[in-house]
């Protein structure tokens, strides 16, 4: 992850700020429909690069509300 995804990118994309990181995470979650396995290990290397926490989880909420059965789950 950390040679395809460089931390300065992630840093300023999804990192500290007011609410565009979430916005930013929510809208790059719903196409990356992940279940809990891969979701979990990805958002946590995401936070050890530098993504907010309210972000990672708007990343992890959204990527579940994308198919019904995770929505109901929700």
């Amino acid at each position: 992850m950390l040679t395809y995804i460089p931390a300065e990118k992630v840093t300023n994309l999804i990192g500290e700020g007011n609410f565009a990181p979430i916005i930013i995470s929510t809208f790059l979650g719903v196409p990356a429909y992940l279940n809990g396995f891969s979701a979990l290990p990805l958002v946590s290397g995401l936070i050890e690069q530098g993504m907010n926490q309210g972000a990672a989880m708007s990343f992890l909420i959204a990527g579940g509300v994308t198919s019904l059965p995770d929505a109901l789950a929700v």
